[in-house]
């Protein structure tokens, strides 16, 4: 089996060369090539992705941004530009 991944990869002994392949359990995201699961990425993936959507908030537009204060000792001043 290995040698047929190999000749696959390098495009060998009569077989057509794939360009970038990976395993689905190790592509982004994850996925498992049956339904009867046990694949640890895909399960931690899909932790990760409740986790996230329980968190996120409802993307309707762009949310409040606060202004970090000014240190009392410090006085205000204009921004520096950035150096081109």
């Amino acid at each position: 089996m290995k040698r047929i991944v190999r000749d696959h990869l390098d495009g060998t002994n009569g077989r057509a060369k794939v360009e970038n392949w990976v395993p689905k359990w190790m592509a982004f995201p994850p996925s498992p090539y049956t339904e009867r699961g046990g694949v640890g990425t895909v399960e931690a993936a899909a932790l990760v992705a409740a986790a996230r959507a329980e968190n996120e908030p409802e993307p309707t537009g762009p949310g409040p941004v606060a202004a970090l204060p000014v240190p009392a000792n410090e006085p205000e001043r204009e921004p520096e530009p950035l150096a081109a």
